[in-house]
């Protein structure tokens, strides 16, 4: 996937979360969530929020950076200067922001019962997502990867709940 594939596709999903319905409380099964993949993990508490922990924010702070910067130049918040650009990526922490804090979260619901779920990220116009499965209470979350030194991609990497 391009980087402005990518671009669209998080612009895209921006628009979704802040349009979403907040059906969370009702549709999500609290508790944490684990993979086989690796330590990581997402858990929904029982007050509306999610929580991610152990996981890689590398290139979800490479995008967000991007993302923001250009809105901010295309909406004529700041200059296309290299200053104002800093200023804005130095005011982003992915990491910072979501690993191991608990965060509210949007959702819409799709036909076929499943949720998506969307985190904003302080400071950035940028989200993380996944979809919730309420079938088999079972989260479906896309990591992003770097396929080659221009192309990210996704890996996807299936969560269930934890007895």
């Amino acid at each position: 996937m391009k980087k402005p594939t990518a671009l669209f596709m998080i612009g895209t999903l921006l628009l979704t979360a802040s349009c979403s319905e907040d059906s969370r409380k009702k549709e999500m099964t609290p508790g944490k969530y684990v993979t086989e993949a690796d330590d990581s993990s997402i858990e929904i508490t029982e007050d509306g929020k999610v929580t991610f922990n152990g996981f890689d924010w590398t290139l979800d702070q490479e995008i967000a950076e991007l993302m923001t910067s250009q809105n901010k130049i295309n909406s004529r918040e700041i200059e296309d200067t290299e200053e104002a650009k800093q200023k804005v990526r130095d005011a982003i922490d992915v990491a910072a922001a979501m690993d191991g804090k608990a965060n509210v979260y949007n959702t819409s619901e799709t036909e076929d019962g499943t949720l998506s779920v969307y985190v904003e990220i302080p400071n950035a116009q940028s989200v993380v997502s996944f979809e919730y499965y309420p079938s088999d209470k079972s989260i479906l979350y896309q990591k992003l990867i770097r396929e080659d030194p221009t192309t990210i991609g996704y890996e996807e990497i299936t969560y269930t709940l934890s007895r």
